[in-house]
């Protein structure tokens, strides 16, 4: 969720874009609350700020990763906060399909790497199917 390797698919992408949204709207709201009842202390503030700052990464975390799904750089994020471009890149990257194979940037979201597999034992030792 945090990290920019590896790649996500569509569902993550919205899910977690979703998400980041949220927490950073309801803070937004919860600041704006404080702040009409003249109860917004500098801690309401840190933790707003400190919300707004998860928020922001988990997104941007998101932008890379599908674009690490389609083939792209994660440079591209770049485009996000610019109001037409930052729209269609976003409806892209909901809808377009993701490679299905492993590409530059790690295997399909899902597909563990051949690296990861764990062979199976050699030396007679306990196997799934039952005990060699």
């Amino acid at each position: 969720m945090w990290s920019f390797m590896e790649r996500i698919g569509r569902w993550g992408f919205t899910w977690r874009t979703m998400v980041s949204g949220g927490m950073i709207g309801l803070s937004r709201m919860l600041l704006s609350l404080a702040q009409m009842n003249a109860k917004a202390t500098p801690l309401i503030t840190i933790l707003y700020l400190i919300v707004i700052a998860c928020g922001a990464w988990m997104a941007v975390a998101a932008f890379v990763r599908r674009l690490h799904d389609l083939g792209w750089s994660g440079w591209w994020v770049i485009l996000a906060p610019i109001p037409v471009a930052g729209w269609l890149q976003g409806l892209v990257l909901c809808s377009a399909r993701g490679h299905t194979a492993e590409n530059k940037y790690g295997p399909p979201p899902g597909k563990a790497k051949l690296s990861e597999i764990v062979a199976p034992p050699t030396d007679g030792a306990a196997t799934a199917e039952g005990v060699a």
